[in-house]
């Protein structure tokens, strides 16, 4: 088990450690790559306190599943608003969607707001 801190980044596409990432979307390229929503929560739940970053795509594999980032910045919010947990210290969105990636930000600020952050 792991206890240096972690940076989660989710893309089913986009490698972190890819320059060419690293300088379009901010990855610093030593991020864990998890690919779908349930490796995400999967990190998230395992590892708790100890993930101090998320970056977030939604739009992950099949269009209108529910493999969307969007789940997981909810997860966050929800988790946050019930006092279960803070949100990671940093929430980034790398979507292309805009309408999702304003909801996942919004999620993130209320999550923020919840933990009277």
């Amino acid at each position: 088990m792991t206890t240096n801190p972690i940076r989660l980044w989710l893309d089913d596409e986009r490698d972190p450690r890819d320059p060419a990432i690293q300088q379009r979307f901010g990855a610093a390229g030593d991020e864990v790559w998890v690919r779908t929503v349930g490796e995400a929560l999967a990190w998230l739940e395992r590892h708790g306190p100890l993930v101090v970053s998320v970056s977030l795509d939604n739009d992950l594999g099949v269009p209108g599943t529910e493999n969307e980032g969007f789940r997981v910045a909810r997860w966050i919010e929800e988790r946050a608003v019930r006092g279960i947990a803070p949100p990671p210290a940093e929430c980034k969105v790398h979507s292309a969607n805009p309408v999702r990636r304003g909801e996942m930000l919004v999620a993130f600020a209320n999550a923020r707001r919840a933990m009277g952050e």
